[in-house]
């Protein structure tokens, strides 16, 4: 448990959405579909369970299904990596590292929470991913954008802003039962063409 003051983080508020029935596009979807096959983004993850509360920072490389994400406290405190696929993760702290065959499980037990991995990629774009059901949320605020719930979990876009190029989100929500993960990122990288 101690890879869970590492990598839980953020605590958000996604309460008050009102669902729609009808699915609606999002704007520049093809776009930032490309941009979650491969990114690095940087900013500031915090979580809140019933039980704790974290934040750190983080750094995230995505290429295709593999991701690499590094989670650390003020000066690299407490750093925490997670290295893997929707298939296989590796954590390594200062405990050392553990591989593990069933990435959903070792995320249970180590923090508790699980969010769907091979679905991360595209929330963080704002996105539901392509090959999941999901259902199109109203805007929980005049300054929220519409979100959507996609495996048991609601994701909130509230803010985008434009990082050279690309229009991507700043602030995201999600949240499942009492966990509520956010993110602020600083800054995105996305390759000049995605291969």
């Amino acid at each position: 448990m101690r890879t869970v003051g590492a990598v839980m983080l953020v605590a958000a508020i996604v309460s008050g959405c009102a669902t729609q029935t009808t699915q609606r596009p999002f704007p520049d979807a093809a776009v930032r579909s490309a941009v979650a096959d491969s990114f690095t983004l940087r900013g500031k993850m915090g979580i809140r369970t019933a039980t704790a509360g974290h934040s750190a920072r983080l750094v995230w490389h995505q290429r295709h299904d593999a991701f690499d994400i590094e989670l650390s406290g003020p000066v690299g405190i407490g750093r925490t990596t997670l290295v893997g696929t929707p298939q296989t993760v590796t954590i390594s702290d200062r405990d050392g590292r553990r591989a593990y065959d069933d990435p959903g499980r070792a995320l249970e037990t180590e923090l508790g929470w699980s969010p769907p991995l091979e679905a991360l990629r595209y929330w963080a774009v704002g996105l539901p991913h392509p090959d999941m059901t999901f259902e199109t949320l109203a805007p929980a605020t005049d300054q929220s954008l519409a979100g959507f719930e996609q495996a048991g979990w609601t994701v909130s876009v509230e803010q985008m802003s434009d990082y050279g190029q690309w229009t991507l989100p700043r602030k995201l929500t999600l949240t499942r039962g009492q966990t509520r993960l956010r993110l602020v990122i600083s800054r995105w990288q996305v390759p000049a063409t995605t291969d």
